[in-house]
C-alpha cells in the first residue's frame, strides 16, 4: 500500500514506534461486530453461532471470510458490523438509562445502536444530514428493533432551532480526513490532501458549535474521528475549549496512546487508537463536560393528529392490535398520524419540534380502504407482541429471507422466528405469504 509522502512526514513525528505503524498497512484489515442485546443476549447469541469468532478488544473479530450481509444474523439484527476502534467512543461515554442524547452525525448507526442500547428508557435522536445516508441509518435502525430512536435529516444549523440544552448528551462522530481508514478504504488514501485535512477542521468547528448549544449543563460531548491529524482532532477540542466552558473527561485504555499536548488545556487526556498497537483501524476520542449554563427549550412547529382523533383509521387500527398484539395499549395510546401512515412516537414533542423526521420512532403501518395493513418497522420492534409466532429452521428461515411463500397451518398475519429472534412476518391462508421488504431480501 502506497500512503501520501506527506501524510507519512506528518506522522513520523507524531507515532510511537513509526516504523511499525507503517508495516502495519501491509495487514488485511479486521473484520468485526457486535452483539445487537435489544434482540439477543451474548450467552444466547455464542450458543448458537457456528461462525469461526474470537472475541477482540469491545467487540467480536470475525476469522473467516464470507457475506456476513447475507447470514440470518445480520437480517434479523443480532449483530451489527462494525470496525473495532469506531466501536470504542461511546464506551467512554457516562449515560444513564433515562438520558436524552443525540448524535449529529449518525449514518450508519453504529454508534448510535450502542447507544440506543444504553438508554432503555430514555431518548435518542439520530441525524445524519444526507438524505440518502440517513435512509440507510433509518434501514440500520428499524433492523435493531429499536423504539427509542428518533432518525432525522437536518445540518447542524437547522437543529439550533429546534432544541436547546436538553440533551445529557451529545455524540460528534465528525466527518473528518479519514486517515485511520486507509487500510480498509483506497478512496480515503485517493482522497487525502492537507487541503482537505483543513476543510474537514472548518466543518467540525461548526458542528461543534452546534453541539454546544444543544447539551444541557453537566452534560457530556463526546467528539470522535477515524483520522490522526492534530488538526481535526487535540487542535478542535483545545480550539473549542478555548471559547466554551468545559472540562475535558481524562481518558485511558491500554492500548491505545494518550493524545499529544495543546498549550494550557488537557488534550492529553485524550485518546489515540493506532492500527500497529490496536486490533483495528484508527480512532481519535475526546469527552468534555459542560461547566457553562445555556438556554433550554423544544420548539413547536408542527403538529401530527394523535390517531384517536380520526376515528376510521383509529378503529382500523385499534382491531388490527386487538386481534394480533397480546399488549398494544402502550403503542395506541403514542400513535400519532401523518398521512395515511401511522407511527408510534418515541417522544411527541421531538415529533412536533420541526426537525425534518426520517422516522419519529416505529412506523407502524398504512390505513388502507379502511384497514391497517402493518410495517415491517412494527413487528421489527413490537414482534414479540403478536400472538402468533412460528420458529422457522435454518432451511427455511433462509427461503423466507429471498421472499419464499411458506407452509403454515396458522391463518391470519404471523410473526416469524429464527433462534427466537424476530425475523418478519407474513399475512397465512393456505400457506404463509411472505411480508419481508423486498428491498432487503437475499437475491
Amino acid at each position: 500500500m502506497e500512503l501520501p509522502k506527506e501524510f507519512l512526514i506528518r506522522m513520523e513525528k507524531l507515532v510511537p514506534n513509526f516504523d511499525k505503524f507503517v508495516y502495519s498497512y501491509n495487514n488485511l484489515p479486521v473484520k468485526s461486530f457486535f452483539i445487537n442485546k435489544n434482540k439477543i443476549s451474548e450467552e444466547d447469541f455464542l450458543a448458537h453461532c457456528s461462525w469461526n469468532i474470537e472475541q477482540s478488544e469491545r467487540g467480536w473479530q470475525l476469522l473467516e471470510d464470507f457475506k456476513v450481509g447475507k447470514t440470518l444474523e445480520h437480517h434479523s439484527g443480532m449483530i451489527y458490523m462494525q470496525e473495532l476502534s469506531a466501536m470504542m467512543p461511546t464506551t467512554f461515554l457516562p449515560l444513564k438509562e433515562d438520558d436524552w442524547v443525540i448524535d449529529l452525525c449518525a449514518s450508519p448507526g453504529g454508534k448510535s445502536i450502542q447507544v440506543a442500547n444504553r438508554i432503555k428508557s430514555g431518548l435518542l435522536v439520530s441525524n445524519e444530514i444526507v438524505k440518502s445516508r440517513a435512509n440507510i441509518l433509518k434501514s440500520n435502525i428499524e433492523r435493531m428493533g429499536l423504539y427509542n430512536v428518533c432518525v432525522t435529516n437536518n445540518n447542524p444549523k437547522e437543529l439550533e432551532d429546534c432544541f436547546g440544552g436538553i440533551f445529557d448528551a451529545v455524540v460528534v462522530d465528525a466527518p473528518c480526513s479519514g486517515e485511520g481508514m486507509f487500510r480498509k478504504d483506497d478512496e480515503a488514501i485517493l482522497n487525502w490532501s492537507q487541503a482537505n485535512v483543513d476543510a474537514c477542521a472548518i466543518r467540525q468547528y461548526g458542528i461543534l458549535e452546534t453541539a454546544n448549544k444543544l447539551l444541557k449543563q453537566g452534560g457530556y460531548l463526546l467528539y470522535s474521528t477515524c483520522t490522526f491529524s492534530v488538526e481535526e482532532n487535540e487542535q478542535q477540542v483545545a480550539n473549542f475549549c478555548s471559547r466554551h466552558n468545559y472540562e475535558i473527561v481524562p481518558l485511558d485504555y491500554p492500548n491505545a496512546q494518550f493524545g499529544v499536548k495543546i498549550g494550557e488545556y488537557n488534550t492529553n487526556y485524550c485518546l489515540r487508537f493506532y492500527p500497529h498497537q490496536f486490533n483495528g483501524e484508527g480512532q481519535f476520542v475526546a469527552l468534555l463536560r459542560k461547566v457553562e449554563d445555556c438556554n433550554q427549550f423544544i420548539s413547536n412547529e408542527h403538529y401530527f393528529k394523535p390517531i384517536n382523533k380520526m376515528p376510521t383509521e383509529y378503529k382500523a387500527f385499534k382491531d388490527f392490535c386487538e386481534a394480533n398484539l397480546t399488549q398494544y395499549q402502550d403503542i395506541t395510546s403514542n400513535a400519532i398520524f401523518s398521512g395515511n401512515t401511522i407511527y408510534y412516537a418515541t417522544n411527541k414533542q421531538i415529533a412536533e419540534s420541526g426537525v425534518r423526521l426520517i422516522n419519529c420512532g416505529v412506523v407502524l403501518g398504512d390505513v388502507v380502504k379502511g384497514r391497517f395493513e402493518p410495517h415491517h418497522n412494527f413487528v421489527t420492534c413490537f414482534g414479540n407482541r403478536f400472538r402468533q409466532t412460528i420458529e422457522l429452521s435454518e432451511q427455511d428461515a433462509n427461503k423466507f429471507i429471498k421472499g419464499e411463500t411458506l407452509d403454515c397451518e396458522l391463518s391470519g398475519y404471523v410473526v416469524v422466528k429464527y433462534n427466537g429472534v424476530v425475523l418478519g412476518f407474513g399475512k397465512s391462508s393456505t400457506g404463509l405469504k411472505n411480508h419481508y421488504p423486498k428491498g432487503l431480501r437475499n437475491v
